[in-house]
């Protein structure tokens, strides 16, 4: 092995991204509960609910008792709410994860010690001659240093197209 690889990837460390901590299904479940409209839905059926057991504790004998089921009809409508969008929201990110996971798991072609090595793109280092074929997306910063017919699609770094 290279001597100066070592050296290389102690100074400047491993080419991965910190991983970043994932939100918790109740976490996920408060942001989707903090929505305007789902805050003023729950303050009305707070209100329709107090109403209706109001009604339903002061009525008189004979009487229906069914004024609260409105206000639990709509908290009941704003907890399926919450509940499916934090799935949702879980699953993307779940998704997201695997997905970013397998990209991981790339292979790519250096040159070391003047000969080429296939490695995995988290064992890119600074000083790593890097070998890119046409269609490759390209994981590291770095300095061209010899290209023929070379076209890079750069609209997902900076948003322009055509």
């Amino acid at each position: 092995p290279d001597p100066h690889f070592a050296d290389r990837q102690r100074i400047f460390g491993a080419n991965r991204l910190p991983r970043r901590k994932q939100k918790s299904f109740f976490k996920l479940m408060w942001i989707a509960f903090n929505d305007k409209l789902l805050i003023l839905l729950t303050i009305s059926a707070c209100i329709s609910l107090a109403i209706g057991i109001y009604q339903s504790v002061s009525a008189e004998e004979g009487m229906s008792n069914i004024e609260w089921v409105d206000g639990v009809t709509v908290v009941i409508a704003i907890v399926i709410i919450v509940l499916a969008s934090a799935a949702n929201d879980w699953q993307k990110n779940h998704k997201f994860e695997k997905l970013n996971e397998r990209k991981k798991h790339r292979e790519v072609t250096v040159f070391r010690s003047g000969r080429a090595q296939l490695i995995s793109i988290q064992e890119v280092n600074v000083g790593d001659v890097m070998h890119i074929e046409a269609g490759e997306v390209v994981a590291v910063d770095g300095v061209l240093l010899q290209a023929s017919g070379l076209h890079i699609n750069e609209s997902s770094i900076s948003g322009e197209s055509g």
